[in-house]
């Protein structure tokens, strides 16, 4: 959730706070390039299983580093419920994160 005037909020904040700890936001796609700083990393909602091609609508791995992404969220109960994401799915996506590090 949110808009480019929310992320530029979040930047300022972000950006004037001191943190003893990695913070790690993750937006939706579409406003990964609005995000700018050294404080904070950006990861991904959501990771497809898949990679690169024609599938629509999904972000693989590649797509979501090109981005400037470093983390991604996988097992997220939201997708679990309202996509019906099994076990094996999570697992799959998974294992797709760590090996591409």
């Amino acid at each position: 959730n949110g808009n480019a005037a929310l992320v530029a909020d979040f930047n300022e904040k972000l950006n004037a706070v001191q943190c003893e700890t990695n913070v790690v936001i993750c937006s939706p796609s579409t406003l990964f390039h609005h995000f700018a700083g050294d404080s904070f990393s950006i990861g991904a909602q959501n990771v497809s299983h898949l990679d690169n091609g024609a599938h629509t609508g999904e972000l693989s791995l590649e797509m979501i580093k090109d981005a400037g992404c470093r983390y991604a969220i996988v097992g997220h109960s939201e997708r679990r419920e309202e996509h019906q994401e099994s076990n094996e799915l999570v697992a799959l996506k998974a294992k797709k994160c760590v090996e591409a590090g």
